[in-house]
């Protein structure tokens, strides 16, 4: 790939696109700046031209940076290898971003291929993933709605954050304990073990498909 088919590209969402979009201009002055407010969640598409594949991971870097300095929410699009198609998967993580602003996550840069597996789901039969969700997280979801929301909250959290009941604790703003309290109860309502993978998996794929539902994400090319 050359510097005519090669580019990275990130998918800014921010308060005050113009204002950004400024911001954008004066970090990377080499950047296309594209401001996208058709859609659900008004955004930038930032495209920057690579001479060679290993000149990404510092622009990726450089969006980490914005991000973070910015409170923005930046999903990354880079090359993968010869042939990669980005465009084809800058409109996938596009048809991703009511998503990814709905992530119980604190992180501001997340690459698409982290949440491409929503979209394989979601490529499924609607009624086998209606089974999925039912089978799973059934009981979870018929407990009162405060409940409910306060149980499927800490499975996300722990998710996000590598399994780790503490740091979930931090991004809720609850004590580990509760944390811990929550996940029992989530074991009992199922019947599923959170140290059992097989169980966990089933768990994570449940929540996916809830989440993408919520997001009203359906597949595409």
């Amino acid at each position: 790939m050359n510097a005519a088919t090669t580019c990275g590209i990130a998918l800014v969402v921010a308060p005050g696109l113009s204002a950004s979009e400024r911001v954008v201009r004066s970090a990377l002055p080499i950047a296309r700046v594209e401001q996208v407010v058709t859609t659900r969640v008004p955004h930038l598409v930032v495209r920057v031209a690579l001479a060679d594949i290993g000149d990404w991971p510092p622009l990726r870097s450089a969006f980490g940076r914005l991000a973070t300095g910015h409170d923005w929410l930046v999903m990354a699009v880079g090359p993968r290898g010869n042939g990669d198609d980005v465009e084809r998967r800058r409109a996938r993580a596009q048809a991703l971003l009511p998503l990814a602003t709905r992530l119980p996550t604190s992180r501001r840069l997340l690459d698409v291929d982290e949440l491409l597996v929503y979209q394989v789901l979601v490529a499924t039969d609607t009624a086998a993933q209606a089974a999925v969700v039912r089978d799973v997280l059934g009981p979870v979801l018929s407990q009162p709605n405060g409940t409910a929301r306060r149980l499927l909250a800490t499975l996300d959290a722990l998710h996000w954050n590598d399994g780790s009941a503490k740091a979930a604790g931090r991004s809720l703003g609850i004590h580990v304990k509760t944390v811990h309290n929550r996940l029992r109860r989530v074991e009992q309502l199922t019947g599923l073990c959170l140290d059992h993978p097989p169980d966990r998996l089933r768990l994570d794929v449940a929540l996916y498909l809830l989440r993408a539902h919520e997001a009203g994400l359906s597949a595409c090319a």
